[in-house]
């Protein structure tokens, strides 16, 4: 088994952990902790598989970006209704990046 896989599989865990969470105050933890085990797989697996960390990351980014909007009112809304498609998103990049490590 490669080394990477034990980042990947963290990852994998973080993902899945993301449709378990139901309130705003209880899926920033979760995309928090999705965000910073997608950024260690994506380093663990250096330059391997440029198609899906691609993905991945801006998958990611979209994501935390729209988390970091909720703190004010004023983009609050938006970023709201915004959540959900990015997390399913990060949940198919996700997806692929594992399953073309073939760690998981």
């Amino acid at each position: 088994m490669p080394a990477y896989c034990s980042a990947v599989d963290s990852l994998k865990s973080a993902a899945a952990q993301l449709k378990d969470s139901g309130s705003v105050s209880a899926i920033i933890p979760s995309i928090t902790k999705v965000y910073s085990t997608g950024e260690m797989a994506i380093a663990a697996v250096k330059t391997a598989f440029v198609s899906q960390t691609a993905a991945l990351k801006s998958s990611l980014t979209s994501l935390y970006n729209s988390v970091k909007q909720l703190t004010s009112s004023s983009t609050r809304a938006s970023a709201l209704q915004q959540l959900p498609s990015e997390a399913t998103a990060v949940k198919t990049a996700a997806a692929q990046f594992v399953a073309a490590t073939k760690c998981g």
